[in-house]
Parts: structure tokens; sequence; C-alpha cells
């Protein structure tokens, strides 16, 4: 919470002392669509038993594969320095959502599926800025801020083993956006990568494990969100 507090603080002092110079402040829209890799999904968990802690390493599931993510993002930034052909402005990425789908196959035939929901929301950011001349300029940028994401996954076959593994899964952490970007007048194309490996979060669930709530034993488990993303769209 200390972190939620700390980046909303963050962003009211860019839009309240941002410097107005130049002429190429303003919003962004980008359109993207993001490459999931064979690791997107996978998980680790951090146990603390009796005291000792313990990590394993990276699992992935097999059986798993995964589809791309289509989404949108909408940011504004602030220059606040051009010296002569380069700027440097402060970025706020308001807003960043991204919906795709996995499935499980095993001998051919489909036996679960997924929907999953990334969203990140009040990501601060910086972007340095060549200008090649008045119409055409390269970004590069990065971001970081808070993410939740939920994975719902049904059974595609009439079995019970299958049924019972029906869930929905939450998680929480803090996302990481490396990127450029190549614009030219108001369009923009580019490429970023997402850097995601979020915390499992009980928030919307009534029932709780009652192992990871006894003294001596406390677990986490990570997932992997990374992917990388193909954007176009505009700068205005």
């Amino acid at each position: 919470m200390k972190k939620l507090f700390l980046l909303a603080a963050t962003l009211f002092s860019m839009t309240a002392f941002a410097q107005e110079q130049g002429e190429d402040n303003g919003f962004g829209l980008k359109i993207h669509a993001g490459i999931c890799g064979s690791s997107y999904g996978a998980q680790k968990v951090e146990a603390t038993i009796l005291g000792v802690s313990n990590e394993s390493d990276w699992k992935k599931d097999e059986n798993r594969s995964n589809k791309p993510l289509f989404g949108a993002s909408m940011d504004n930034r602030w220059y606040v320095a051009n010296p002569g052909n380069f700027g440097i402005a402060i970025d706020a990425r308001w807003l960043d959502i991204a919906i795709g789908k996995s499935k499980w196959e095993k001998d051919g035939k489909e036996y679960l599926n997924s929907t999953n929901v990334q969203v990140g929301f009040s990501m601060p950011g910086v972007v340095g800025t060549f200008y090649m001349d008045n119409d055409m300029a390269i970004d590069a940028f990065y971001n970081l801020g808070p993410t939740l994401a939920v994975s719902s996954t049904e059974s595609t076959l009439d079995n019970a083993v299958y049924d019972a593994m029906e869930d929905t899964k939450w998680g929480f952490g803090f996302s990481h956006f490396l990127g450029a970007a190549f614009r030219y007048k108001v369009f923009q194309v580019g490429a970023e990568y997402n850097f995601a490996h979020l915390k499992s979060v009980t928030w919307f669930e009534d029932d709780e494990d009652p192992v990871n709530n006894t003294v001596n034993s406390i677990s986490e488990t990570k997932t992997k969100f990374d992917n990388l993303r193909i954007f176009l769209g505009f700068k205005f």
C-alpha cells in the first residue's frame, strides 16, 4: 500500500510541476499485440516453514500453450528538457489493458482453456526522444507501476477430473515496460517488453488456505506474465 501512495504522489507531482518545454507534450494511445512465450504462466513458490525459507525454480506446464494478448494503453507525457535534437519527458501511463487465451492439450485433445486479463494503472515513467526532423522522432521509454491479473480456467471436456481443475486465480504486483517507438506526425509504431512477475492474492476468494495461515508455515506463489508487445498508435 505504501508503494501505491508513493506512485500517486509521484504522478501528482509530475502533473503539477512539469515544465512546459516545446510543443511535444500530449496524449498517447497504443493498440498492441503481445507475444507470450512458453514461460508465460510459469510459477514458483516461496515458502517459509518453521523459520526456514525455500524457493522453488520456475515451473511451466508443458501441456499449456498461449495465444497472443491484445489490448491498449493510454498515457500523457510532459517534456522537461529539450537540448537540441533531444528531449526528456516524464510520462504517466494511466491505464494498460491486455486480454489473451491459453489452452491445455494432451494427446492432441484440448481439456482446459483460460482467459487471461492484465490491468495496469497509474504507471510513472520517463521518455527520451531523438528528433530526426519536424515530423519524425524516435522515443525510448520505461514505465513501472501496479498490475492486477486474473486467469479464469474452464474445462472443455465432460470429465470430473478436469472439472475439478476449474479455477479463477488473481495476481498483483508491479510491471516494468521497456520499449521504443518511431513517430511520424501523430502516428507511432514500436515494440516494448513487459516484465511482470505477480504474486497470487486471495482478495476475491471466500475460502482461505488453512495451511498458509498457520504461524509456522507461510507460502507465496509468483506467476510470470512476461510478454513482448508490438504496437501501433497515436501521439497527439
